[in-house]
């Protein structure tokens, strides 16, 4: 009955040693980064604006927009976004903010992204961030949009994917894979 009492404390204490030496296991996350352009439909619903005061206000601004980002097809598509915002009358400068729908062109990916962005005053750019949806379910999307000059000379080589869209702004973003 000893002998079994040792042998049973040995294998328990190995089993231990075994399991503190290889230590926690644990997913790892993934960064894909990717750049593209956007592209203006030129198709908008105005929304509602206001002037109170020397201001101006947007709310509910609904503009659909066109992502093309050549390494990564879950991010070109249609960019559906609701826009609002405060803007000075005199300089329209102002903070804008809203949410958004990205829907890829491929819709065999059976995803989709849906978050919010903004655009600080008197900056050239907005910066977003959305969560995927069905298939892209877990994954984060993080994306910042510039229309400075510099930036739009990085999409002049690429066509847009309609004749009658127009180069709005580059994309330099990833996609956030947190291992789960």
């Amino acid at each position: 009955m000893k002998r079994l009492l040792r042998l049973s404390v040995l294998a328990l204490g190995l089993i231990a040693v075994v399991l503190l030496a290889t230590g926690p296991v644990a997913a790892k996350a993934t960064r894909i980064d990717f750049t593209g352009c956007e592209y203006d439909t030129n198709t908008f619903q105005e929304g509602d604006w206001t002037y109170p005061g020397h201001n101006m206000l947007l709310r509910g601004r609904i503009h659909p927009y066109y992502d093309v980002v050549p390494d990564e097809e879950r991010v070109t598509g249609l960019v559906t976004v609701i826009a609002s915002g405060n803007f000075k009358e005199e300089t329209f400068i102002g903070t804008a903010w809203g949410t958004f729908k990205t829907e890829p062109e491929n819709e065999a990916l059976g995803g989709y992204w849906e978050g919010i962005w903004v655009g600080p005053d008197n900056q050239p750019e907005i910066r977003l961030v959305g969560h995927g949806r069905g298939a892209f379910k877990g994954l984060e999307l993080r994306e910042t949009l510039v229309w400075d000059e510099d930036s739009l000379e990085k999409c002049q080589d690429q066509d847009p994917p309609d004749p009658e869209y127009t180069l709005f702004g580059y994309i330099e973003g990833y996609i956030l894979d947190p291992g789960q």
